[in-house]
């Protein structure tokens, strides 16, 4: 008759079957296969020994005995290799059988809960090691097929973390969200040097705590300060340091966390960990600068925002920023659990902190550009400003309403920006917007026509001003408040 033969139909409905099996269930298949074969296994291995010793301790052949007796030797030693090779390959035939039954639940284990994944492999690791012990020539069937599916676990788990993380940037609103204080003790250990301590789950169960966590703090801006949480705090510190943060922030977190507990809970999987990280990293960066620089949260598809503000990118900063100041400290934690020959894979962070670092910088120079486009048009009319006035009109030298505006746009963005930028960055902005003020105010007060003493004497005016108003934001400028401007007031003679 047609079909397949019997013994194939049988196999395959046991396939079927191990593949229905809750995890609990087939670990007890895998052990009641295990204990039977390690049985033999340990039986073919004493007989084995037992043999090698025996076949070295029977006398040397003596000296000039002939042909004989060195036939005898070689012969004892065929048996000595035909011994172990019978054993080694019973350890063999034992590890393929064991692989089978992993590899035909392959893509059921690339989706199990964290727990459940370490658990089987430590079975897994517990065979292959007794098999490697016993042949002393290693397990490779058991160990290529646990890594084979280490990696596809971890696949599993980057694809859908992306995809979570993806759809939840799409949607950010670049908005501050309070911190609960587990995620402080996240970042705690991180910084320690640790992979936190938090129970184990999937990466979908951990991406949506933290949406929940996430829109629950969110609402906490409307809270009175009284009602407000004590367990909540505003920023994230990191080695001393405070950070905003936003809601998709908090998933990249709660996500990097679970990769790290990966890697440190199953061997296997730690070099994928180490190659997915980054790749995860890379992918948030892009996305907030697609969101955020490039302006796609304006679109009606995504967060609908009516413009980008230097809120919203202060906060896609400090998002950067966070991932910055963690980034040492995700290397020395994988590195721990990586074997020596796979650490080079660490180096994909060195191109990660590139990117981000840039991307701050992207951020820092669109704060310039728009204070420079606001500082140009104040000043568009500065030469008329500064014109002195008709004949027998009375007016004295003072600051110009031009300057004033300037002065106020600088006092206006730094009151934005003190509370969402560390001090480090915030004063690291003010310059560069000053050196570009420096630059552009410089190139406006020389098309003022200088020659009549009131003019002189206003732009003296403006200047004095600008010093005064910057002074008073006490920052840290390396060479002061715009010297080129200075130095070209100080040159004008005000008599």
């Amino acid at each position: 008759g047609g079909g397949a033969p019997p013994e194939d139909r049988g196999i395959k409905a046991l396939v079927a079957r191990l593949k229905e099996l809750e995890p609990r269930a087939y670990e007890g298949v895998m052990a009641s296969i295990a204990a039977p074969l390690l049985v033999l296994l340990r039986r073919a291995s004493a007989i084995d020994a037992t043999l090698q010793r025996v076949l070295s301790a029977a006398p040397p052949a003596a000296a000039g005995g002939g042909g004989e007796e060195e036939g005898g030797e070689a012969y004892r030693a065929d048996l000595r290799e035909a011994s172990s090779e019978l054993c080694g390959g019973l350890c063999d035939i034992a590890a393929e059988r064991y692989a089978r039954y992993l590899r035909c639940r392959a893509e059921v284990h690339a989706r199990l809960p964290l727990a459940a994944f370490t658990s089987l492999c430590a079975l897994a690791d517990d065979f292959a090691a007794d098999v490697a012990h016993l042949s002393g020539r290693g397990c490779a069937a058991v160990s290529a097929e646990a890594a084979a599916q280490a990696k596809a676990f971890v696949d599993v788990l980057h694809a859908e973390a992306t995809k979570k993380l993806e759809a939840t940037v799409e949607q950010e609103a670049w908005g501050q969200v309070e911190v609960p204080a587990e995620y402080q003790r996240l970042v705690d250990s991180i910084a320690a040097n640790q992979v936190p301590e938090a129970p184990p789950a999937s990466a979908a169960d951990h991406l949506s705590a933290a949406a929940a966590v996430s829109a629950a703090v969110g609402s906490a801006e409307a809270e009175p300060e009284a009602e407000r949480q004590p367990s909540r705090a505003s920023d994230i510190v990191v080695s001393g340091a405070g950070y905003k943060v936003v809601g998709s922030g908090l998933i990249l977190l709660s996500t990097v966390v679970h990769y790290l507990q990966c890697g440190a809970a199953v061997p296997a999987v730690a070099p994928p960990i180490a190659h997915v990280l980054p790749v995860l990293l890379r992918g948030y960066h892009t996305h907030a600068y697609k969101q955020v620089l490039m302006a796609g949260a304006m679109l009606p598809t995504s967060a609908g925002l009516k413009s980008i503000s230097f809120k919203h990118l202060a906060l896609s900063s400090q998002s950067l920023g966070v991932l910055l100041a963690l980034l040492p400290h995700l290397k020395a934690i994988l590195a721990a659990y990586l074997p020596e020959a796979q650490r080079h894979a660490l180096k994909e962070f060195d191109g990660v902190e590139s990117d981000l670092e840039a991307h701050q910088q992207q951020i820092f120079a669109k704060f310039v550009s728009i204070l420079e486009e606001r500082r140009r048009g104040r000043v568009k009319d500065l030469s008329a400003a500064l014109a002195p006035p008709q004949a027998g009109a009375q007016r004295q030298p003072e600051p110009s309403a031009n300057i004033k505006a300037v002065a106020a746009d600088l006092r206006a963005v730094y009151k934005t920006l003190r509370d969402l930028l560390t001090p480090q960055q915030l004063h690291k902005v003010f310059e560069l917007i000053l050196t570009a003020f420096d630059a552009g105010l410089l190139e406006a007060y020389r098309g003022v026509d200088t020659a009549p003493a009131f003019s002189r004497q206003c732009i003296v005016q403006d200047v004095q001003f600008l010093r005064k108003e910057v002074a008073r934001l006490h920052l840290s400028l390396p060479s002061g408040c715009c010297p080129n401007l200075v130095a070209f007031a100080l040159a004008l003679p005000v008599a």
